[in-house]
């Protein structure tokens, strides 16, 4: 399912339909039965080949979520078990401020796009409802975590639940070396083909390939949930 037509169908393009009072209603009582989910869920004691995680990346104006870069798209995509699924999300949002030169050069987004684009708050309510109760996986999430931390408060004056893993402890974990840090480094290590870098969607793919790739290893090392691979890299 591509996400981005579904978003379109459902809040309309050029406007949306959910800045409305109403709307506005739908969408906090949504995000209350869902933090309730994430409560409840039991994802970190569940057998990987038996998980569903969402795989994530943004792509922001600078890293300063609190002096005010701000997130230029969204890209997930949701990992079942051992396959990467084909469900996939993908935005761009529209921001307060500019896109400098060399943002936009790296990650392709325009100014002329980003006019067009959908308001945060109603990209991050339909994120939301795609990653339902799901742990999120991100490359280096102290980023993504940021972002999302800082702007879902501002949106919905609410502190964001999620779990956040970080493959960078799958990789510490695994012993990989030091010197592998950045998401072409890992995938490199991996043997992962390196592919529209610096697109939100495309990071994503990327990040889930290496995701699975860390969880082969993982599972030879007898780690078989996020339990035991926090316990073994807090031991560390």
């Amino acid at each position: 399912m591509n996400f981005s037509t579904l978003f379109r169908q459902l809040v309309g393009r050029g406007h949306t339909g959910l800045t409305n009072e109403v709307a506005s209603k739908e969408q906090m009582a949504y995000l209350r039965r869902l933090e309730k989910t994430v409560r409840l869920a039991r994802d970190f004691d569940q057998p990987f080949h038996q998980n569903e995680f969402v795989i994530l990346d943004i792509e922001t104006t600078g890293f300063e979520a609190l002096r005010g870069d701000e997130i230029l798209s969204i890209g997930a995509i949701k990992v079942r078990g051992n396959k990467v699924t084909t469900e996939q999300f993908y935005a761009l949002t529209k921001i307060q401020g500019w896109i400098s030169k060399e943002v936009e050069e790296l990650t392709g987004i325009t100014n002329k796009e980003i006019a067009n684009a959908f308001p945060l708050r109603d990209v991050l309510e339909q994120f939301m409802r795609f990653i339902g109760h799901r742990p999120l996986i991100a490359h280096h999430a102290q980023h993504e975590r940021d972002f999302l931390e800082t702007y879902y408060l501002k949106c919905f004056q609410k502190k964001f639940q999620h779990r956040i893993i970080d493959t960078h402890i799958a990789l510490q974990v695994c012993d990989v070396t030091s010197s592998v840090i950045t998401l072409d480094e890992a995938c490199t290590h991996y043997q992962v083909p390196i592919k529209n870098r610096h697109h939100a969607l495309g990071d994503a793919q990327l990040t889930a390939q290496l995701w699975l790739a860390l969880v082969e290893q993982l599972q030879e090392y007898d780690i078989n949930t996020l339990e035991q691979l926090y316990s073994q890299y807090i031991q560390r």
